[in-house]
């Protein structure tokens, strides 16, 4: 049995950490998929707009820009595999996790002008950050539909390399494909994520 883990990491407007999945032709394969959110603190305050608070509260920050969404994907694999009376090398089993945390700002305080502000941008920022999670979801689907149709090899070494190369060729496509959709959305502003201060 052998465990794998494989990291791409990517700071942008909205940050993420991208992770694919390693599958292949198994009698047994399993994905394990979870979703969660965390928030952190914007201290409400009159007399500032909402974007100079979200500014001064995200802890994500590159250069003098700061991000006011995170999305983080880890995926983590497990395989066995096993020679036959040949010689040659399958993998017989499988199981990935794809865990995925998505951060938001939340308002701490009373000013409900700033909460209605940040209520109306939260839903498209949201929708934002759930693209990457699709796209995180997209890859992992399509490293299991590669590597699923992976022939034998005539040594586990062989296979191991190969099944970790196909991984790292589905990583790199899908890292492009969240720097794409970034581009494509402007970080989510065609999208509508814009404070509407």
């Amino acid at each position: 049995m052998q465990t794998h883990y494989a990291q791409h990491h990517l700071t942008r407007k909205y940050p993420w950490l991208a992770v694919l999945a390693l599958t292949a032709t198994t009698s047994h394969a399993e994905v394990i998929d979870t979703l969660s959110y965390d928030y952190y603190d914007v201290q409400e305050k009159s007399g500032q707009t909402l974007t100079a608070l979200l500014n001064r509260a995200t802890p994500f920050k590159e250069g003098n820009r700061s991000f006011h969404g995170y999305t983080k994907w880890n995926i983590r694999w497990t395989f066995s595999y096993k020679e036959n009376s040949s010689g040659a090398c399958r993998i017989e089993t499988v199981k990935v996790n794809l865990d995925t945390i998505i951060t938001l700002p939340r308002l701490v305080g009373d000013n409900e002008k700033q909460e209605r502000q940040l209520e109306q941008y939260l839903i498209p920022l949201k929708q934002h950050e759930l693209g990457h999670y699709r796209i995180a979801q997209e890859g992992a689907a399509a490293a299991e539909r590669t590597l699923a149709s992976m022939p034998s090899e005539r040594s586990c070494a062989n296979l191991s390399k190969a099944a970790n190369a196909a991984s790292t060729e589905t990583v790199n496509r899908y890292n492009e494909k969240n720097r794409d959709y970034d581009i494509t959305t402007d970080h989510g502003k065609s999208q509508g994520a814009i404070v509407r201060n």
